[in-house]
């Protein structure tokens, strides 16, 4: 006798799993990295359930995983009409918005999520971080501050915070919370990079030097620390451990343009001036739009006397940032020591029109004789 065939049920696929059980294997998936079979489990459970909402919110984090952003900002959109109360709805959405560069669309996500938790801090600092996209310093400064005022040992919102302050200029308030961030958190190589930039700005090396000494301790591989301690050893005279340093970042990172253009100085400074040919030639290779590879090249071309050579590479220095105002003056230089004054007199009003004291001497040296 045949066996009587049943119908599905809104509640089960043929292989028996409601929406729920699929929705547990989607988050194994996703947890193992799987992610297209995660995907694949979450719409089977909204087939199932098409008001699961708990379906569509993970759905949503399996597209973001996979850099589908427009496919998630739907799902989350899904989500929220489903669950319209729930903070960390209108957070994940926002984070969607953060990664497909949509970023004002994220900050009112953001603002939303916050509205229904006051109290909820990572919203108050992932709205700054918003905020700090969109070039608005001064909301991204309030939003660290809030975040700090509810979560007194936030180390991220003292060291994003410290930051943004960096790139403001200011730097002792920078060094402020990267302090803080530092004691909240005393494995932290980013903070002590940063604190030490900061230094560097500040003129202070010795700071400097012991802060990315440290964030080399803590990671003997970080290109970055031995960049900027090479520039603090270099500040202060110490050129040989300023080679040493630039020479391990280039080890560790073999198209560091920074690491071969400040080698490059420092072998100037050292009057080796074949040497910072070959390393701002290398920058060159790296990237050809880099004004100041050229400009040290031209330096060091016209400490050998090759002016024509020093010349050309003025030229592209300029052509690449016309407010270098060196790169006029030694060319100027350049210029006049082979024999082309007119050229020479050009390229310092030039250099002093731009703030070149240099360039304004040798004119009125030059202006003495008329």
């Amino acid at each position: 006798m045949a066996k009587k065939k049943t119908s599905k049920t809104t509640a089960e696929t043929t292989s028996g799993l409601n929406a729920d059980e699929w929705l547990k294997k989607g988050y194994e998936a996703g947890i193992a990295g799987r992610h297209k079979e995660a995907l694949d489990a979450y719409t089977k459970a909204i087939e199932l359930n098409p008001v699961f909402a708990e379906g569509y919110a993970n759905r949503a984090l399996a597209h973001s995983y996979s850099g589908n952003h427009d496919e998630a900002i739907n799902d989350f959109t899904k989500a929220i009409e489903l669950n319209p109360d729930l903070a960390e709805g209108y957070v994940n959405r926002a984070l969607a918005y953060g990664n497909a560069g949509n970023h004002q669309e994220a900050i009112d996500d953001f603002t939303k999520a916050i509205e229904l938790k006051p109290d909820f801090a990572e919203g108050y600092v992932n709205r700054a971080l918003a905020y700090g996209y969109l070039g608005n310093r001064k909301e991204s400064i309030n939003d660290f501050t809030k975040a700090i005022e509810l979560k007194s040992d936030f180390a991220m919102a003292y060291f994003c915070r410290g930051t943004v302050y960096k790139d403001s200029g200011d730097y002792q308030q920078a060094i402020n919370d990267y302090s803080k961030a530092i004691e909240l958190k005393p494995e932290d190589v980013f903070a002590y990079n940063n604190r030490g930039t900061c230094y560097i700005n500040l003129g202070d090396y010795k700071q400097a030097i012991d802060d990315h000494t440290k964030a080399i301790e803590l990671k003997s591989d970080d290109a970055e620390a031995y960049d900027c301690r090479g520039v603090a050893y270099g500040k202060t005279g110490n050129y040989q451990e300023a080679i040493h340093d630039f020479t391990k970042a280039i080890e560790l990172k073999p198209d560091d343009i920074f690491a071969y253009n400040n080698r490059g100085v420092v072998y100037l400074n050292l009057g080796n001036y074949k040497q910072t040919i070959d390393d701002s030639s290398r920058a060159i290779e790296l990237n050809p739009d880099d004004a100041f590879a050229f400009y040290n090249r031209g330096l060091a071309y016209g400490k050998l006397d090759n002016y024509q050579q020093a010349i050309e590479d003025y030229t592209k220095a300029i052509e690449l940032n016309p407010d270098l105002s060196g790169a006029y003056y030694n060319r100027g230089l350049a210029y006049g020591n082979s024999g082309d004054k007119k050229q020479a007199i050009s390229d310092f009003k030039t250099a002093a029109r731009l703030g070149d004291k240099d360039a304004q001497e040798q004119l009125n040296r030059s202006s003495a004789y008329h």
